[in-house]
């Protein structure tokens, strides 16, 4: 007669596995096991003492199994206090590997949020609390209660009635800030275990996301203070090793989940009333950022992790579309100033278009809005005009070596480096205007002659120049129309009979082909 060992023993057996009638009978005896409320102790005995993996595999199974609604209510009272030692103490004590933990954790929420919470267990969230303070599969199970109640992917496990009651107890009381209050204090934990902070802000990241900001649900200052500190790590380990200090050693996980937290707080277009305090600190706290990137030298900027840069300029770009609301006009110059400085020090490295797009975010917030711009146009005169002039003007030579992302990234870049011009065009003094505007026509006369040199050598080198062509020929026609008003009518009259002289000049055997964009 067969036994759950040698079951379970043949389920790993390929050979056995292989002739579908012994199978079937396996499948079909491990199915009997599961039904019986009689196996509850082997579950006991497969989780609290030693056992193969399989075995301890088919423990979470059999558990599973008794969670389902119509089993559960068979249960005595006995038996369901049995199923939540089983699958709480492990965890409480850290006895299972990594896998393990997570089906239980996974077991503990599905049991909590479906059958148990609050009616039966009012301790649920503390228990779990209890857990994220040392082992990081707790921070795993408190998203995992607000995903199972919030995100709609899921909610079909949870009826409508009880899915309400459910959120009324998440944000009752001390609950509208746990994962705010908990990551607070895991952060400021000595010692501190990394792992346990990285679990902890991928947890807290994880829950937001699935809210809309509610009044009074906003983080504290000290923690907003103590995120942007983690997140400005690799900026101070390139300001030691400057200063010959010995740099400090720093876990790159935790000052880019500290970057991407921040950016999920800011990235929400609609906020309460009381975050603004919150929001106004946090952008105080990325000028200083901004400030201790600038005081470094080119080669230390070009030397920090390109993930972490590519998500501060993320932050930074979520920044920008706050601008008005968070950065005060007269912080608006040294803010801008800065920006431009750490986004130009991107040109040669990975990160441009990332940089880029944090110039059109800014070109978009500013051109649309001429309130706005206004108040900002002082800060922007003599900042912007270098900047776009060296977006625009920087020639971005194909090389032969370049794989097409790279090629089509610049191109990107480019592009959307030219559609900032026409953006901000209306903010920019006329004379720097008409100054840009000149040496675009100048760039367009070089990529002329160098697109006709090339034709007889190089067809990708060609190809390119013809695509800068149409992309500067496409940003001169508005900047002209700009400088039509006084005082610059005759500049705009030579730039236009300039303009229409280049489209018309012949490229090989036709014309030059960004004439028909034109």
């Amino acid at each position: 007669m067969l036994s759950l060992e040698h079951a379970l023993a043949h389920l790993q057996d390929p050979e056995v596995m292989r002739d579908a009638s012994k199978k079937q009978q396996i499948e079909q005896f491990l199915e009997a096991v599961k039904s019986d409320p009689a196996a509850l102790p082997v579950a006991q005995k497969y989780i609290s003492e030693p056992s193969q993996p399989v075995q301890t595999w088919f423990a979470c199974q059999l558990l599973q199994t008794w969670l389902r609604p119509t089993r559960w209510a068979t249960l005595d009272a006995s038996q369901r206090d049995l199923v939540r030692s089983l699958i709480l103490q492990p965890l409480l004590q850290q006895q299972q590997d990594g896998y393990i933990s997570r089906q239980l954790a996974a077991l503990w929420v599905e049991l909590g949020v479906v059958l148990d919470w609050p009616e039966s267990n009012a301790h649920f969230l503390t228990q779990i609390e209890t857990v994220a303070a040392s082992a990081p599969v707790g921070w795993e199970m408190l998203a995992g209660v607000w995903e199972l109640v919030y995100a709609s992917g899921r909610r079909a496990r949870v009826v409508h009635a009880r899915r309400l009651q459910l959120k009324r107890a998440l944000l009752a009381g001390r609950h509208a800030l746990l994962p705010f209050e908990l990551l607070e204090a895991q952060l400021s934990a000595v010692p501190r275990s990394t792992a346990l902070v990285v679990a902890a802000l991928g947890a807290v990241q994880s829950v937001i996301g699935l809210l809309e900001p509610q009044p009074g649900s906003a983080p504290s200052v000290a923690l907003i203070d103590r995120l942007v500190h983690e997140a400005a790590a690799p900026l101070r380990h390139q300001q030691q090793q400057q200063a010959a200090q010995g740099p400090s050693p720093f876990e790159l996980e935790v000052p880019l989940r500290s970057l991407q937290l921040l950016h999920e707080l800011l990235s929400r277009r609609l906020l309460p009333g009381d975050w603004q305090p919150v929001l106004r600190d946090l952008a105080q706290r990325l000028i200083g950022m901004l400030e201790l990137a600038a005081s470094l030298p080119a080669p230390s900027v070009a030397s920090l992790p390109e993930r972490w840069t590519w998500q501060l300029l993320q932050l930074l770009r979520a920044l920008v579309q706050h601008l008005g609301r968070v950065i005060e006009p007269a912080n608006a110059a040294p803010f801008l100033a800065l920006l431009s400085h750490f986004l130009l020090r991107q040109q040669d490295g990975d990160n441009w278009l990332a940089a880029i797009e944090v110039l059109e975010a800014l070109g978009e917030q500013l051109g649309g809005q001429a309130v706005l711009g206004s108040r900002y146009r002082t800060a922007l005169e003599g900042i912007l005009v270098p900047l776009l002039q060296r977006c625009v003007l920087t020639p971005t030579p194909t090389d032969d070596d370049d794989d097409d992302d790279e090629a089509a990234e610049r191109d990107e870049a480019q592009r959307t480096a030219l559609h900032c011009v026409v953006q901000l065009a209306d903010l920019v003094p006329r004379a720097a205007l008409s100054v840009l505007a000149t040496e675009l026509c100048g760039r367009c006369e070089s990529l002329v002659a160098a697109d006709a040199a090339a034709l007889s050598r190089e067809p990708r080198s060609a190809a390119a120049a013809v695509d800068a062509l149409t992309g500067v020929v496409r940003v001169l026609a508005p900047l002209v129309h700009h400088l039509q008003d006084p005082p610059q009518p005759d500049a705009a009259s030579s730039m236009l009979a300039r303009l229409v002289a280049l489209l018309h000049r012949p490229r090989g055997s036709r014309p030059v082909d960004a004439s028909a964009e034109a």
